[in-house]
């Protein structure tokens, strides 16, 4: 009886389905299935930790609660770790940080000011923990009237200018793509990485106009 009453259920529902219209209008694709293919553009990875954004998401991910704000439990990802990729700027190659949840791409720039994260104090460039810093190519042409400025969860912040560069990423080159170049941070870096690669969508930008960030 049981399995009558599941078919019975099944073919009104395919039925259904199958007839289904949306305003008394079929829809049809625009075009074909994609084929599938394989690229051979790749981007190579390497893992690292000791991140202050991924430390606060761990800390988020298994305490009900952190500073008074409550969250959902987060899925772990590479044990709170985070993943460098080689990026090239002109004809200078750096590690920096992959993250799909911010949309700007960045480096920090030769000579910025590095401040402290907890009151605001000027330090030496090597405390804020880059990699080997960007020196302006002669590919890199700033954007006028424009500027960076971004403000992470964990309280990290840089700032910097706007421009266009020649930037390869996993083997393909964009010859004016729009950067950031950071001259001021309140960063907690792993000593390796050089900026943040950003892959989030374009809405969500940090850029924003006028000289003074």
């Amino acid at each position: 009886m049981l399995f009558s009453c599941l078919l019975s259920l099944t073919s009104v529902s395919l039925a259904w389905a199958t007839s289904f219209k949306v305003g008394g209008y079929t829809p049809t694709a625009f075009q074909n299935v994609s084929p599938n293919i394989v690229s051979s553009n790749t981007v190579p990875l390497t893992r690292r930790s000791g991140s202050l954004s991924h430390a606060y998401l761990h800390a988020v991910r298994t305490r009900p609660e952190v500073d008074g704000t409550y969250g959902v439990a987060l899925l772990k990802i590479a044990a709170g770790q985070v993943f460098l990729a080689p990026i090239t700027f002109g004809t200078e190659t750096f590690d920096a940080i992959l993250d799909t949840g911010s949309s700007d791409t960045w480096l920090a720039g030769s000579g910025f000011e590095c401040i402290s994260l907890a009151n605001g104090a000027s330090l030496p460039e090597a405390e804020c923990g880059f990699g080997p810093t960007y020196s302006i190519s002669q590919t890199f042409k700033q954007i006028p009237n424009e500027n960076l400025n971004i403000s992470y969860a964990d309280g990290e912040v840089v700032t910097g200018i706007q421009g266009t560069e020649k930037v390869t990423l996993a083997g393909i080159t964009v010859k004016n793509q729009q950067v950031g170049l950071v001259d001021f941070a309140a960063w907690n870096g792993d000593g390796v990485s050089s900026g943040l690669i950003g892959l989030a969508f374009p809405s969500i930008t940090s850029a924003f106009m006028g000289t003074d960030p």
